[in-house]
């Protein structure tokens, strides 16, 4: 129940079962973790881990989740060291070696982060996701052509994969190949309209090629979303610590249906239901989104719980 979010049902019997847990306790936590995440609630979940890295301090998982809760709140510094300590811990383990490569490509350390693609590559070739962290380091560290390569063989084994298109219009942005970056990055915009770095990269293609005025509509989203997305920190933190509050949720949910994930903006609309569940708002929220999706069944579901009140999810 635990890891499936029904914390109502299942919160109750944390005590007892932290009681004695030997063996078991690191699954234990675990589970409550992942119940705690899924309602948002980050306070209880970074308590919970604190009791299972003192009891485990060996466990890799333990600093795994301690990693990518610290990169979820953007503190990237104890978020690779934490990393760094799992894959110590757990060599073998492909998730943390790619999450921890991810990073280092965010924070634009470039060799250490080729370094681990490669050594994943070695028994997963064909990974296209690898691929693309191996080919932006090596863009980044000067060689267009091998990047390019790897790019390109992560379309051929994934066509309509997202990061592959933006890295390769990137690429040809780069280049000063604004034609062949427009070509690629147009219809992933209309795709991903909520995409901010898609619609940068676009609005640079753009102005590359003389057409400003086009630029300008992109560059205007860019910067509305950018604010929003500041704002969503603010919010973030407000969350954590009035874990109980619906309208704070809300407008999380609002900004990630908009400018940043509609997948994570649904998670925290539906968190909203479960502090209030006549919230009419979210109803709102939701309905127009699984008309999006075509899904009207749902879309009347919540339609009818939304009443007279009507909300915009589009920017």
């Amino acid at each position: 129940m635990a890891q499936a979010g029904q914390l109502r049902e299942a919160e109750p019997h944390l005590a007892e079962l932290m009681i004695h847990p030997e063996e078991d306790g690191p699954e234990i936590c675990e589970a409550f973790i992942n119940g705690f995440l899924l309602a948002y609630r980050f306070g209880d979940a970074a308590r919970l881990l604190d009791v299972w890295q003192a009891d485990f301090p060996d466990d890799p998982q333990a600093h795994y989740i301690r990693g990518m809760l610290a990169t979820s709140s953007g503190d990237n510094k104890n978020a690779v060291a934490s990393l760094r300590l799992a894959l110590r811990l757990a060599p073998h383990r492909k998730d943390i070696r790619q999450d921890l490569a991810d990073l280092l490509v965010t924070l634009h350390e470039f060799g250490e982060a080729e370094q681990l693609f490669r050594k994943s590559l070695q028994n997963d070739s064909e990974n296209p996701e690898l691929l693309i962290g191996l080919g932006t380091c090596l863009v980044e560290r000067g060689d267009m052509l091998a990047g390019r390569q790897a790019f390109e063989r992560a379309l051929r084994k994934a066509p309509n994969l997202h990061t592959a298109r933006l890295a390769l219009g990137r690429l040809e942005l780069k280049l000063d190949h604004a034609s062949e970056a427009i070509t690629l990055l147009s219809p992933l915009a209309t795709e991903r309209a909520y995409d901010s770095a898609v619609r940068f990269s676009l609005a640079l293609a753009l102005q590359a090629a003389g057409r400003s005025d086009e630029a300008k509509e992109h560059f205007q989203f860019v910067d509305k979303a950018q604010r929003a997305i500041d704002r969503m920190q603010f919010l973030m933190d407000e969350a954590k610590k009035k874990t109980d509050d619906a309208e704070v949720r809300y407008q999380i949910g609002m900004i990630c249906l908009k400018y940043e994930s509609p997948t994570n903006g649904v998670k925290w609309l539906l968190s909203v239901l479960n502090l209030q569940p006549d919230h009419q708002p979210t109803h709102a929220a939701l309905a127009q989104y699984y008309r999006s999706l075509g899904n009207e069944r749902l879309a009347v579901e919540h339609e009818r719980q939304a009443g007279d009140v009507t909300v915009d999810i589009s920017d």
